[in-house]
């Protein structure tokens, strides 16, 4: 039976079809292996693209939304003034502006204020940094990627998205590519190329920033010293942003193969939780969660952070159901 529903699991991986997931959901009523398998693929970071929860996000979703009804028109020469309770993910702004732009709406996007930790500011020394910040606007630290190497994470951004299915495809980029793309793996996430029709800019750019970390992991062997390690790091411990949430489902991938990188990455999960969130939409939390989950393997305080997570999704989603 678990034979079963890893060979489904792997077709599926191979071939996005729902005949593999299907095949799932009918072993899952009788087997533990399977139902976990099933929850992966149905997982964020894990088999689906992960769901930002910005208000800057929610508000866009919200605009589209009746952009698409006629309640609003979002025509040329538009123009917005937006005001944060408080500062949030560079690349929330960046999705944000880049949705705008497309209809030839022009924003300001403004913050009254910043929480403990400064999500501006590193919590750990980082060699790389893609976001600087000009008081409270973020700006690109990096310049924009070659073109060639962008083209090819954007093939892999467009593939149905599976974090085993999109390694196996940024793998072999990522070593033929060599550290010289570096800089341009970083660039890319922060000059992501044109979104796509029917895509949403926010799943676009979460999309490219994966695709491009998880080819960061391959650009060169071994781990300490290793370019790739020096880079995820960055992302990880630098302003907080999505690219860091990236970055820590692609280390994922690594700590899967890697008992040392296994325990690195629990570690630096307990770290990130001992400084606390530093923005009250914190993406680097769900990418740790379902990270962990991927792993199944993880220290007993990492297992107090998992139920703790749950438990506070339970309560708010009762709390919600009272209210209505």
């Amino acid at each position: 039976q678990d034979a079963l529903a890893y060979s489904a699991y792997i077709h599926y991986l191979q071939t996005p079809a729902d005949e593999w997931v299907e095949k799932l959901k009918t072993l899952a009523q009788s087997q533990g292996s399977a139902s976990r398998l099933l929850y992966c693929l149905q997982a964020p970071y894990i088999g689906t693209l992960p769901y930002p929860g910005e208000a800057l996000i929610n508000m866009m979703r919200g605009m589209k939304e009746k952009s698409a009804a006629g309640e609003i028109n979002l025509g040329p020469g538009g123009k917005f003034d937006i005001g944060l309770s408080s500062l949030e993910a560079p690349s929330a702004q960046l999705a944000t502006r880049l949705m705008l732009d497309a209809h030839g709406v022009s924003c300001t996007i403004s913050a009254a204020d910043t929480l403990t930790p400064d999500p501006r500011q590193p919590l750990r020394p980082v060699e790389y940094r893609i976001w600087r910040y000009n008081g409270m606007e973020p700006v690109p630290a990096v310049e924009p990627p070659d073109p060639a190497i962008a083209q090819s994470i954007v093939e892999i951004a467009r593939v149905p998205y599976a974090l085993e299915r999109w390694y196996a495809l940024a793998r072999p980029l990522g070593q033929r590519l060599g550290t010289d793309a570096l800089m341009s793996l970083l660039g890319v996430m922060v000059h992501p190329p044109a979104t796509p029709e029917g895509w949403d800019t926010w799943d676009w750019l979460s999309a490219i920033q994966i695709a491009s970390a998880l080819t960061i992991t391959a650009i060169d062997s071994g781990w300490e010293g290793s370019r790739r390690r020096a880079a995820l790091i960055s992302l990880i411990y630098g302003p907080m942003d999505w690219s860091g949430a990236a970055a820590l489902i692609a280390l994922t991938v690594l700590a899967q193969q890697d008992k040392r990188i296994n325990i690195e990455f629990d570690r630096i999960c307990r770290d990130l939780w001992h400084f606390g969130r530093g923005s009250a939409e914190w993406p680097h939390e769900s990418a740790m969660i379902y990270g962990l989950i991927f792993l199944n393997s993880y220290s007993e305080e990492a297992q107090r952070s998992i139920n703790a997570y749950f438990e506070d999704i339970q309560k708010r989603r009762e709390e919600k159901g009272g209210e209505g």
